[in-house]
């Protein structure tokens, strides 16, 4: 009798696990979804002007996937248009650890550091830009 209680016990908990394992990868593809979902809504505002409703959906978006690039350059770009340099700055510069080499971020922030009067940040970021010698 205990062998039998064991055994039904055992498979219980093999199919709990299993729930748990299938809830778990629904989770993580709804949260992809809902990101791409905010991503392309904030998209679509930012291309209407509509600055503060991209921005409200980019931050909706950041809460499915808070490392995202893309969508941290969308806000960052969002924040810049809205004359919000401080924020802007510090999502930017949040990128660029990552990336420190990204001509588009360091120009971001090279533009950014002197409509801020940052003189010599701008200076710094000018400088760590990539030449571009073909066109001269």
């Amino acid at each position: 009798m205990n062998e039998v209680c064991y055994n039904i016990d055992m498979r219980i908990n093999k199919s709990y696990l299993l729930l748990i394992g299938l809830l778990a990868s629904v989770e993580l593809f709804s949260q992809a979804d809902s990101s791409q979902f905010y991503l392309k809504k904030g998209n679509e505002e930012k291309l209407g002007k509509r600055y503060r409703s991209a921005e409200l959906n980019y931050l909706s978006a950041l809460r499915f996937t808070p490392d995202d690039k893309e969508l941290l350059m969308s806000l960052a770009d969002t924040y810049k248009l809205q004359y919000k340099y401080n924020d802007a700055r510090e999502i930017y510069l949040k990128i660029v650890k990552t990336n420190p080499s990204d001509a588009v971020l360091l120009q971001n922030l090279m533009l950014i550091s002197f409509n801020m009067k940052k003189w010599n940040d701008a200076i710094q970021y000018g400088e760590k830009l990539p030449s571009d010698r073909s066109s001269a």
